[in-house]
């Protein structure tokens, strides 16, 4: 009976002290491991998904804990924003002004940060595009663009650019994107492959362009598509874009136009977690290391690189 007892007794010490152990261990675990923040970042392959995202996770480490997941693009990271304040995600600003505005909700989600997404326009060596056999009616010469897939960044961006520019009404669209295109492009099957990237060789597409000995990135997306109105370029910044291309110095020189590719949040998110995203949005974090000096020489000078867009454009306009 005595050993009954004992047997009781220690259950029962079992039973209280058990509880509390393990909600110790679970305060534990989450103390370690931190409040877990969702990111959206693009698609596989991208800038966003394969540098940004990747480098935001570590900045908001030990303090917080990421699962950084791919996503289609900024047009449904943005619904997800809205849908739940948990989560955070990159959008392109062209694309997060264009979806607050539809939506109403302008005083709901916050976009922060200025990592530079160009437009380029890649063509097939030997076209005439590229030979400059067309001159001013080379836009008038394509046929066929690839956008990438209907809800990639490329496409939407592409289509709130047909608005202000005529010429690209005209072309007709497809939507393979990535991969597919380039091969597409290489055989002749394709005129132009338009696409929305980080103007550096560490992006995965760009490097694939560049590395493609068959394909070459146009040096003035307007000589293709036509130059958008000064008066309408914003969020558009016409820039001139500067690629290193190898070890021996081989660089890709540019016109095009940028937007910016930031953090949307929601107001209602947790306020640490809002705090340490922004925070590693706007102070740098997401630049370290990164090859192409030519972006972080002129943050902090943006009025000085519009002027200097400015004036290209001009130059193009008065060419024509």
């Amino acid at each position: 009976m005595r050993e009954a007892n004992v047997r009781l007794s220690a259950l029962r010490l079992t039973l209280i002290a058990g509880p509390a152990v393990l909600a110790g261990g679970a305060s534990a675990a989450a103390t370690a491991g931190g409040t877990e923040v969702t990111i959206l970042t693009g698609p596989t392959r991208s800038a966003a998904s394969e540098i940004f995202g990747p480098r935001l996770a570590e900045a908001l480490q030990p303090a917080f804990s990421a699962d950084v997941q791919v996503a289609p693009g900024s047009w449904e990271n943005l619904e997800a924003v809205a849908a739940d304040p948990s989560v955070v995600a990159f959008s392109q600003l062209d694309l997060y002004q264009r979806f607050v505005a539809e939506r109403g909700l302008e005083n709901v989600l916050e976009h922060y940060g200025d990592i530079p997404v160009c437009l380029f326009a890649a063509a097939r060596i030997g076209s005439p595009l590229t030979l400059g056999l067309d001159g001013d009616a080379s836009p008038v010469a394509l046929r066929t663009v690839d956008t990438g897939p209907i809800n990639s960044d490329a496409a939407l961006t592409y289509g709130l650019l047909q608005e202000r520019v005529p010429t690209m009404r005209e072309l007709d669209v497809e939507h393979r994107g990535w991969s597919r295109a380039l091969a597409r492009l290489a055989e002749g099957d394709l005129d132009l492959f338009v696409f929305v990237e980080y103007p550096n060789a560490g992006a995965p597409l760009v490097k694939d362009v560049l590395d493609n000995s068959r394909v070459v990135l146009l040096d003035n997306v307007a000589d293709a598509l036509g130059p958008v109105p000064l008066a309408e370029t914003a969020p558009y910044v016409p820039t001139q874009a500067s690629i290193a291309q190898g070890w021996l110095e081989e660089r890709y020189v540019g016109q095009t136009l940028c937007t910016s590719l930031g953090i949307v949040v929601h107001r209602d998110g947790d306020p640490q977690v809002l705090e340490a995203v922004v925070h590693a949005a706007t102070n740098g974090a997401l630049f370290k290391d990164v090859e192409g000096s030519w972006w972080q020489s002129l943050a902090g000078r943006f009025e000085g690189w519009f002027d200097r867009g400015r004036r290209w454009m001009i130059s193009v306009l008065n060419e024509m």
